[in-house]
Order: C-alpha cells, then structure tokens, then sequence
C-alpha cells in the first residue's frame, strides 16, 4: 500500500461515514447498509457488499449496493469475498493485471473489472468481508484499498455487538424447553397480524390448544417423558405454519397465529393438531382440547380471550364426558420438569 499521506477531504469523509456507521447503533439492518453505502461512494465504485457469516461460514447477514448477495449458503471460497475472510487479508484484484484464479473468473462473471475485499476482523475473531467492485480497469488506487480496510476494521466490533443483542432478545422470546416463542413472543406476533388484519381487512384466526391428562404423564411416567411429549407436540404446531407462527405459553398450552385464516379453517386445523397428538403418545391416554377465534376488532386482548373461552368450555364438556385410559407405569427419570 502506499505510504503517501491521505487526503485530508478523503480522511474527512471516512471520519462522517464512521460517524454514521456509530450512530445507528445496534440496528444491523441499518448498519450494513449505511456501510455498503459509504464504502460505494468513498471508492468510486460500481458496487458494494457486506457478507456477515456465522462459526460455520454461513452467511447469515448481507446488504448489498447494487450487487448481489445470497443469505443462508456458505461464503464461497472461490470468491474475493470469500478469499479475503479466509486468508484474513484485503485483497484487490484487477481485471487485466490480476493473475487467474476463481476470483478473477467470478469477477468476470458478475461484469465487474475491478475490485477490493477486506475482511471484518476484531482481534482473532473474522466474521465477514466487505466488497466493492467497479465495471472499469484499473478503477481502484491504493487510498481505496485503505478506505475499504479502514471501513471494514471499523465496523466490526459494531456488528459484533448487534448480533450479541439480537441473540439475546431472540433468547428472550424463546420457549428453553421446545424452541418455540414464548407469551411475549406470542404477543408480539398477535399485535403485527391484528395491524395487519385491520389495516388490510386480511383475515387472522388464532387457535391456542392445551392438554388433557397431561398431569398423568409427569406423575406416571416422570417429567422426562413429559419433556418429550411437549417437544413432539411444538413439532406438531410448527408443521402446521412453521416455528415463527407456534408458541408455548406455558405448562402444557400452546398457541398458534393463522394469517389469512378464517375460523372455520382453523377449527379444521385444530381438530387435525388434536388428533396428530394423539397418535404420537399412544398408548398413553393425552387428548388436547382447543380454541379458535377469528379476528372481528383491533385488539388482541379480545382476540386470545375469546380462543381461550371456546377452549375452556371445551374442556369442561370433555372432562364430563370422557373416561381416562390406563397408563402404564415406567421408571421415573431425572429431567427438566417440563422446562
């Protein structure tokens, strides 16, 4: 790299954009895409990406300026991306004097003719790359291989803090036991899709199931088959919609959000989710009773306490009609105790 002395306009101009890159905070989305941003305009570039991977090189973050970008597959090796986060180094490249390679050819590929790559590294810790590309030969000088460099150092320790954040306030909304979301999960949810449902007039239903006889399960068989009953019933609800629509409120009651669902079709759901539950414990006497209800206001309160009328009531009228089948004894077993 060049030893000359930065530009004192260049220098001004990284200072604004890592004051804007502070000021956002902890707010990823944001973050990344001021940074792809700022990286574009200070080099001149064509382009410009953020790859944010995981432990196992997943990329599980991206924001791009006018370049492509894939969340959720591995950071390709043979890319400047990917070449810059594994060899933990900035790299730039050119469309005539580089030397072939996979970065070259994929540099091709995408139509650019230049490019820079620096890793986003905090002491040992590697976590991404910044890139930038350009469509014209010889686009970049050495101040721009120190501006992406001095961008990337930056950044990270920023980006760092934002997903040590996120994970804990996705830890907050998460059931231990069954990975499914919570009550506050729940409550978030019901919220966005009663907006939605109001702003839009698009139909929501929720339908929320408790066990029966799933004392006797703790009591008979001990709490770590109680563990595995949950867990097979959380399997249940996120076949139905998918985890982001499940939810365990507590003890043995679970909750599921049906956007675009009237209430007849969620009682069909829910009577297929009671019988589905039966079948997984068999022989063991648990049927589950539930409720639904259809969105007909704007508040969600009024949503979940009509679902939970329906399902007490139904509750009521199995306990008075239903008999409980024998349950085998079986060794009692240290566990959770039902999270």
């Amino acid at each position: 790299m060049s030893s000359m002395s930065p530009d004192p306009r260049r220098l001004l101009a990284i200072i604004q954009a890592q004051n804007g890159l502070a000021a956002l905070g902890l707010d990823s989305a944001a973050l990344l895409a001021h940074l792809v941003a700022s990286a574009r305009e200070l080099t001149g570039a064509s382009g410009a990406a953020v790859e944010i991977v995981d432990e196992k090189d997943i990329v599980i973050r991206a924001a791009a300026d006018s370049a492509v970008v894939q969340v959720g597959v591995p950071l390709d090796a043979g890319t400047l991306a990917g070449q810059s986060y594994m060899g933990e180094k900035t790299i730039r490249i050119d469309r005539e004097a580089g030397s072939p390679g996979p970065a070259l050819d994929a540099l091709h590929r995408a139509g650019a003719r230049a490019a820079i790559s620096s890793p986003l590294t905090a002491g040992s810790q590697t976590i991404g790359a910044l890139t930038v590309t350009s469509s014209v030969t010889e686009a970049f000088a050495d101040e721009d291989e120190e501006t992406v460099g001095m961008l990337a150092r930056f950044v990270t320790h920023q980006v760092l803090q934002a997903r040590r954040y996120e994970e804990a306030e996705r830890l907050c909304r998460l059931d231990p036991l069954t990975g499914l979301g919570n009550r506050r999960a729940l409550d978030e949810c019901l919220s966005a899709e009663i907006a939605r449902h109001s702003r839009y007039g698009r139909t929501l239903s929720i339908c929320l199931v408790d066990l029966d006889n799933f004392k006797s399960i703790n009591d008979t068989h001990g709490h770590q088959e109680g563990d595995r009953v949950l867990i097979r019933v959380a399997e249940r609800l996120c076949e139905i919609r998918g985890a982001d629509g499940a939810f365990r409120l507590g003890g043995d009651e679970f909750g599921v959000v049906l956007p675009e669902t009237p209430g007849s079709s969620a009682e069909l759901v829910a009577r297929r989710l009671a019988r589905a539950i039966r079948e997984d414990v068999f022989p063991m006497s648990v049927s589950a009773s539930w409720g639904v209800a259809e969105a007909a206001g704007t508040d969600p309160a009024a949503l979940l306490a009509a679902a939970d009328a329906q399902l007490y009531e139904r509750k009521r009228e199995a306990a008075g009609a239903a008999t409980t089948a024998p349950i085998v004894p079986a060794p009692r077993e240290a566990s959770s105790r039902n999270g």
